[in-house]
């Protein structure tokens, strides 16, 4: 990341809802591309939604407790509210809030999120630097893995 609080969007538009803001310096996974915007993986994962019947908690921790569940960009079920990916019976999850019945999830496995190309340096190559800082932000994260 180039700058504090790059914004990380649902889908490739700057108007679509934001997932999560990355700070400088963080180290991310570019896996794919549509136009100017890069779809990236974060180590420390992304902020999505699931309907509340579909996670078991134990504090702020949680599992998803039913096979293909929705994963959202928004509390929602409209079109407004993109369709991210699915997660499966057991997939740890860390709970960060909640509105009406939808709980607010981070996830670090099975969600990516787009970026405009301008906010990120791309080093070309990946350094064994690089490789350390994500393997380490990754283990701090060892919950959601």
């Amino acid at each position: 990341m180039r700058s504090d609080n790059t914004p990380v969007f649902g889908r490739a538009t700057p108007d679509a809802p934001k997932l999560n803001d990355l700070a400088k310096d963080l180290p991310v996974k570019v896996i794919g591309s549509k136009g100017e915007w890069l779809m990236i993986e974060s180590p420390i994962g992304l902020d999505v939604w699931v309907y509340g019947k579909f996670v078991s908690e134990t504090g702020n921790a949680g599992q998803i407790n039913n096979n293909r569940v929705r994963i959202r960009s928004l509390p929602s079920t409209g079109t407004e509210s993109d369709v991210l990916g699915l997660l499966d019976k057991g997939t740890p999850v860390e709970i960060k809030s909640r509105k009406g019945d939808w709980i607010r999830l981070r996830v670090t496995r099975s969600v990516a999120g787009w970026v405009n190309s301008e906010r990120l340096t791309t080093p070309g190559s990946v350094s064994a630097d690089w490789q350390k800082r994500w393997d380490d932000i990754r283990s701090q994260n060892k919950l959601l893995d």
